[in-house]
């Protein structure tokens, strides 16, 4: 992978990464942020994954949920990236649901 290539990768990175913390301001049921999939491969993408790990597992996750889905909807059209939310409790989580949870990429 060339040189510009990884700093396309690095600085996209770095953008989603500050909407990542806005949200997080906005959402404080968020525990933690991870990306996984072809872009943090390094493969070649046509979105990016983010796991969105929630505290709990009650009725309001259903509206953080809308929320948090609004707001990535929101930053990709910010980014002109699509951004592909995941959003798990941790109880759903600690079941190990993804192919991938090995690859898993805090962000947050």
């Amino acid at each position: 992978m060339g040189h510009s290539v990884m700093t396309t990768i690095g600085f996209i990175l770095g953008k989603v990464k500050v909407e990542i913390r806005s949200i997080l301001q906005k959402r404080p049921e968020i525990q933690e942020v991870y990306g996984f999939g072809s872009f943090f491969r390094n493969q070649s993408f046509n979105d990016i994954d983010l796991l969105f790990v929630l505290r709990g597992d009650n009725v309001s996750l259903l509206v953080a949920s809308k929320e948090i889905r609004s707001l990535i909807f929101d930053t990709s059209r910010k980014l002109g990236i699509t951004l592909d939310p995941l959003i798990l409790t941790e109880r759903e989580l600690e079941e190990s649901p993804l192919r991938d949870m090995h690859e898993l990429r805090l962000l947050s």
